[in-house]
């Protein structure tokens, strides 16, 4: 016989007392998700912080009253000076890579693009 204690004192068989294989079968379950769940979310977490890192921001004398960003998601976009402007972003397929300059991201502060 085990007298494993679990946390709450109660040994394995007064713990699984009165369970059915069914209910010991759907807590396995219930806990194999849990763990699912929280490898995603962790996954998710390290995705959109390796976004953040690789994502740009850049000034362009070419689009005025505008900012010009590159994130691994959206890929070069150009997006106004406003608030809220990340919004309007729209994709930026030609450009000129020589009058782009980088700038910190925190300038954009309240465009809500996604570093700043």
């Amino acid at each position: 016989m085990i007298t494993e204690n679990f946390p709450d004192g109660a040994s394995l068989t007064q713990h699984y007392e009165g369970t059915s294989y069914i209910g010991r079968a759907k807590k396995a379950v219930d806990d194999g998700l849990r763990d699912l769940q929280r490898e995603r979310m962790h996954r998710k977490m390290h995705n959109q912080t390796k976004s953040r890192e690789l994502s740009r921001l850049y000034w362009s004398c070419e689009h005025d009253r505008h900012w010009v960003a590159y994130t691994p998601v959206t890929g070069y976009v150009c997006f106004p000076a406003e608030r809220d402007g990340w919004l309007k972003r729209r994709p930026l397929p030609e450009f000129n890579a020589a009058a782009l300059r980088e700038i910190p991201s925190k300038l954009a502060f309240n465009t809500g693009f996604p570093v700043a």
